[in-house]
Formats: structure tokens, sequence, C-alpha cells
């Protein structure tokens, strides 16, 4: 009884040795950045926004309904912190993945977070950034809200 005790620590042990060491190390990948965030929030916006079979957004206005559900993204938008293309949405077509769709506002410059109009992320340098496409007659300036028409 009392071997079959201590094989069963020493297995407990073993286990134990092998998961630690793999469990405890300092991650690789790093927490995603507030920029990387927002525009993941602001992607899933559009998503919410777009399940509902309504036409692409003409501006911040769409978005204010849901609000409640995606405070960050509508504030980083309000702010001017994210530029959105409005009037377009997520698509599945062919040059979704390469047209962009929203981005913060220092990309132009300095690079950073973008989201394309098939609902990625990426971080694109200024130069990627002035030779992806951009939407078609797509404009980042939307209708304001609270303005009647």
């Amino acid at each position: 009884m009392q071997v079959s005790n201590a094989i069963a620590r020493a297995c407990v042990a073993a286990v134990l040795a092998a998961i630690v060491p793999t469990g405890c190390g300092p991650s690789t990948s790093g927490p995603e950045s507030a920029a990387q965030l927002s525009i993941g929030q602001v992607g899933q916006i559009f998503h919410v926004y777009q399940k509902g079979q309504k036409p692409p957004p003409k501006g911040l206005k769409d978005f204010l309904p849901l609000q409640r559900m995606f405070p960050a993204a509508v504030e980083s938008i309000k702010s001017k912190e994210v530029l959105v293309y409005w009037g377009v949405g997520i698509s599945d077509g062919p040059e979704a993945a390469s047209t962009v769709l929203a981005y913060h506002k220092d990309v132009p410059e300095k690079g950073g977070e973008v989201l394309m109009q098939d609902g990625t992320s990426k971080k694109m340098t200024a130069q990627e950034f002035q030779a992806a496409p951009k939407p078609a007659g797509a404009t980042t300036e939307g209708a304001a809200p609270g303005k009647k028409k």
C-alpha cells in the first residue's frame, strides 16, 4: 500500500513539474494595446449594427443606439481618435481584406491600428496605410449627431 502511495505522489509531482514551468513564464504575446482594443470595438459595433440588415452607417448617429453596448467605440469615434469611412460597412468582397474601413487618427503619419473592410484589424506603417485602398466615394466626415435633415 505504501509503495503505491509513493508512486502516486511521484506521478503527481512529475505532472506538476511538467506543467508549472510552462504556465508561469512571461507571456510573449503581451496584452493588447489601447489602440488594438478600440479598433476591435469599432469592428464589433459595425458587426452588431449590420447584423440588423441595416444599410451601412452614414455617421456616428447611426451607432448612438449601440452606445450602451460599445461606449468606448462610440467615444473614440466621437472624439475623432478613430476615423471611420462612412457609407460603407463590413464586407466579404474580394477587396475587403485590403480596404481600410477605420483607423486611428495618427496612422497616416505614424502608422498604427487599422480596421479593414472585412472586419479584421491589423497594424500598418504610415507607408502601408497611404498605399492601402480606401472605400470609393466614402468620407470620414459623417453626418453630425443631432442635426435634422
